[in-house]
């Protein structure tokens, strides 16, 4: 019963934190766009001026900036908590990871009711940079999750709580965008504010998952950012299976705030409307998660190389779902025939960071899923993000989807990555095979306690 408590509460806490974070996101999103409108609307005559593509194009560099703010502090906290984790604890990282979040719609409420610059929201964007950003309560949560499950269900189980982080990311998207609409925006970060207040409630209640004998001692040097992703380059597998994961979610990441842009731009989408576009998206995903896998993972089995194959299919479907959007000008309804691919596109994140867990060892979670969190929150921000955002700015007079053909030679990359996996892992039947020799007592030495 407690175990059966503890998965639950683990994906409680996924929901209810990304729900708050994707009510928030597209209300931030709205919240700058309609400041810098007000700017040029004070020195323009023009009475659309605010679906300009100079103001698109400079909304968009706003928002790279809006990122960066948080990512800079985080990468110099979020490896740091990764380390502290393997040695204190998982639940200080979330407790911490969810008050720095609660600052976000703290300040934009302030924002929305009192005249303060727009500069206002990077202090809010670095607070919660040094408290983690989310990259921090994901490293927390997925390492929570190795520590109480066999390498055999690894995958699966991290397939299950990315379902629950879906669920959340698709409920707040959707009732996000009809809050702002309906009651404006300090509805929706009022909202964020009390979904964030649960999330607390349930960490809180959450038991410790990492015993007193399972810890190591704790070693400062070993928490900063360059030793902690170097960990994730340490082998020919864990190289081939990181770099998959980076562009994967980096496509992922990149060209989430750019689609909102797009879809605003061309087809004039509003927020509810766009709300109901991602809500989609996500629910096709963690449909693909929670119902699809399984099955598919039952009927094929576990194996590393099953695995891998899945992951290959998956970056083949999100190529071709790229490279279709890429395309569209008109037809506003095919915008939401697409994105019901998203059934089969998140398999690869789930592979690839199940990949990198096992890889770890036991004593290692915090460390390799503070590397994964880093590269999520800040890696990807100073690349990706800007990579997306210069694109579309270069681009939308022309082609305004441009960026979504970048984003699938980045997915065909992460495809081929994980065929390269696939040929390194041959037939083994456990990643344990072939860990580091000195790791395998210990792999196995975990396994055997499990229920």
């Amino acid at each position: 019963a407690g175990e059966r408590a503890m998965r639950f509460g683990l994906e409680l806490a996924l929901f209810t934190y990304f729900f708050a974070i994707y009510a928030y996101t597209p209300a931030i999103n709205i919240q700058i766009q309609n400041i810098i409108c007000e700017d040029y609307k004070t020195n323009s005559s023009a009475s659309d001026v605010c679906s300009s593509s100079e103001v698109s194009g400079k909304v968009s560099t706003w928002f790279t900036y809006n990122q960066i703010a948080a990512a800079v502090p985080a990468l110099f906290t979020v490896t740091f908590q990764g380390a502290l984790a393997d040695s204190f604890g998982r639940k200080p990282a979330m407790v911490l990871s969810t008050l720095g979040t609660m600052v976000l719609p703290v300040f934009s409420i302030v924002l929305d009711q009192f005249p303060f610059p727009i500069d206002w929201i990077y202090a809010g964007e670095a607070i919660y940079g040094l408290a983690g950003t989310y990259a921090a309560f994901l490293m927390a949560i997925f390492s929570s999750c190795a520590d109480g499950c066999s390498e055999s269900d690894r995958t699966l189980r991290i397939g299950l709580l990315e379902g629950a982080l879906l669920a959340g990311l698709c409920s707040g998207s959707m009732l996000g965008g009809v809050v702002v609409d309906q009651f404006g925006l300090t509805a929706v970060f009022s909202l964020a504010l009390g979904m964030l207040g649960c999330t607390m409630l349930v960490v809180l209640l959450l038991p410790e998952t990492l015993p007193v004998q399972g810890r190591k001692p704790f070693v400062p040097w070993r928490g900063n950012a360059v030793s902690v992703l170097l960990s994730m380059f340490s082998s020919k597998l864990k190289s081939a299976v990181s770099v998959s994961f980076v562009c994967n979610v980096g496509t992922l990441i990149g060209s989430v705030v750019v689609f909102q842009l797009f879809a605003s731009h061309v087809f004039k989408m509003s927020a509810h409307v766009y709300g109901y576009l991602i809500s989609l998206l996500q629910f096709s995903r963690a449909i693909g998660l929670l119902g699809v896998l399984p099955l598919l993972l039952r009927h094929f089995g576990n194996s590393p190389r099953t695995q891998c194959i899945l992951a290959i299919v998956s970056a083949g479907i999100a190529v071709a779902q790229y490279c279709l959007w890429a395309l569209l000008d008109e037809a506003y309804w095919l915008m939401f025939v697409f994105a019901a691919m998203g059934l089969g596109t998140a398999w690869t994140t789930i592979v690839t960071r199940g990949f990198l867990s096992q890889l770890a060892g036991p004593k290692g979670q915090g460390t390799m899923m503070g590397a994964a969190a880093v590269v999520e929150a800040c890696v990807i921000p100073f690349a990706a993000t800007p990579l997306f955002n210069s694109v579309y700015s270069a681009t939308v007079d022309v082609m305004p989807g441009v960026f979504f053909l970048v984003g699938a030679g980045l997915l065909l990359v992460s495809g081929l990555c994980m065929l390269v996996a696939m040929r390194i892992v041959g037939n083994a039947p456990t990643l344990a095979e072939l860990m580091e020799p000195e790791l395998k007592p210990l792999i196995v030495s975990v396994n055997e306690t499990m229920p």
